[in-house]
Parts: C-alpha cells; structure tokens; sequence
C-alpha cells in the first residue's frame, strides 16, 4: 500500500510541475525571447531544482528579458505539494494580467 500511495503522489507532483512549465511556455512559447530579438514582449524563466526536493522558481519579465533586467515578478516554492496550488494560482493571475498588459501597448 505505501509504494502504491508513494506512486500517487509523485504523480501527483509531476503533474503541478508540467502544469508550472505549461505557463511557463505560453507566456514564452519556445523561441528566443532576448528582448533585443523580440522587443518587450514577456519572457518567463523556469527553474526546477530537484536536487533540494523539488524547488520551484519562475521568474516573469513583464517587458521582456535584457542583462540586467530588474523588473520581474517571482514565483517560487521550496517544497512540490500544497504551495505549489498557490504557485500555479499566482501564475495564472499574472497570465492573465501580462495579456491585458500586452493589448494595452
């Protein structure tokens, strides 16, 4: 029974994890987004590091990405589980801002 509820909740984990990466790569798509190349349209950055079980940050550039750039909302959880549903919650708020943002240029 422990191996099969053990199996369920990595499931479970990955799941919240593509769901994060999923955001992630509509606010990106999966080209180059410098703002040099793409202008000020929003870039998001994704890091998972499974190394410390399963920290979660994301990073979203409002404006697009440059060196340097200091404008940025964050996104992160230091333990794949129940943060993660609010991770996922605040991300999709901010989708939501960046495309009425967007229109607004």
């Amino acid at each position: 029974m422990k191996k099969r509820l053990a199996k369920k909740i990595e499931k479970m984990r990955r799941k919240k994890i593509h769901e994060a990466l999923e955001m992630v790569l509509e606010i990106n798509t999966t080209h180059a987004r410098e703002q040099s190349v793409t202008g000020n349209k929003p870039t998001a950055f994704f890091a998972f590091n499974g190394h410390i079980n399963g920290c979660l940050d994301i990073r979203v550039y409002p404006d697009g990405w440059y060196p340097g750039c200091y404008k940025y909302w964050t996104f992160s959880t230091n333990y794949i589980g129940c943060s993660t549903d609010r991770l996922l919650e605040e991300l999709a708020n901010k989708k939501k801002e960046i495309k009425h943002y967007v229109r607004k240029k």
